[in-house]
């Protein structure tokens, strides 16, 4: 349902609050990787195997977001590593 309600207020993304998140959708393929990456390294038994609480998971979520999207807003108009990759002819 809620994907539905941010669906309907973008807009068609038009919507202001879609502008502030596209420095995330021009990075998708690097920082999707890098999630799974970092996640598997830290959650999982192959890694250090980290039990959070649900809030401590949460948090630890949404600070893992802000970050990527604080590191891909200030990266500007440079391509990442994934991104430069894929779009070589």
């Amino acid at each position: 349902c809620y994907l539905a309600a941010l669906a309907l207020a973008s807009a068609g993304g038009q919507a202001r609050w879609c502008h502030g998140l596209s420095p995330l959708g021009q990075r998708t393929l690097t920082l999707y990787v890098g999630h799974s990456v970092l996640c598997l390294v830290l959650f999982s038994g192959a890694g250090l195997a980290i039990a959070l609480s649900t809030v401590q998971m949460v948090l630890a979520c949404l600070g893992l977001w802000l970050l990527a999207w604080v590191a891909a807003a200030r990266s500007g108009n440079r391509r990442w590593p994934l991104e430069a990759w894929m779009g070589r002819n």
